[in-house]
């Protein structure tokens, strides 16, 4: 049986105070995320979906007000993004559009040393791995 296994075993002798620490509000399950969970209000229309050219300004206001962020640098996130969706070329997927780590894009000053060396690892290996596949490219074309 599960409660036998030795990984079993060993993720309840580790965990065994876990529930000592854990907190539950009175009011949980909360009554009005519960019925928007099971009764979501949804658009039912069958008109065809078309995404709408970004409101600049608006986003703007948002991350000032949001984030601290100035207009400036609103805009160099959302300008490329206003571009590629006026030149005609569609997302294809909605990760299109989102940032990943090998972009190399930074949001925080980090304070913590060593997570300051985990982004910094996790940047070269990215770069590496662009360097690499642009070798191996290189390298077909031969």
């Amino acid at each position: 049986t599960l409660g036998q296994t030795p990984t079993y075993k060993r993720f309840h002798k580790k965990h065994r105070l876990a529930s000592t620490r854990w907190t539950v509000p009175t009011n949980f399950p909360d009554k009005a995320v519960l019925t928007a969970y099971l009764n979501p209000v949804v658009d039912k229309s069958e008109a065809r979906f078309s995404w709408g050219i970004p409101d600049l300004y608006k986003i703007s206001l948002f991350c000032k007000k949001k984030m601290g962020w100035f207009p400036e640098e609103t805009e160099q996130m959302v300008k490329p993004i206003i571009k590629r969706m006026t030149d005609g070329k569609y997302q294809t997927r909605m990760d299109s559009f989102l940032m990943k780590y090998s972009d190399g894009v930074t949001f925080a000053n980090i304070r913590s040393e060593r997570l300051r060396t985990v982004m910094e690892d996790i940047r070269s290996a990215a770069k590496e791995g662009k360097d690499n596949s642009n070798d191996t490219n290189e390298n077909k074309s031969c």
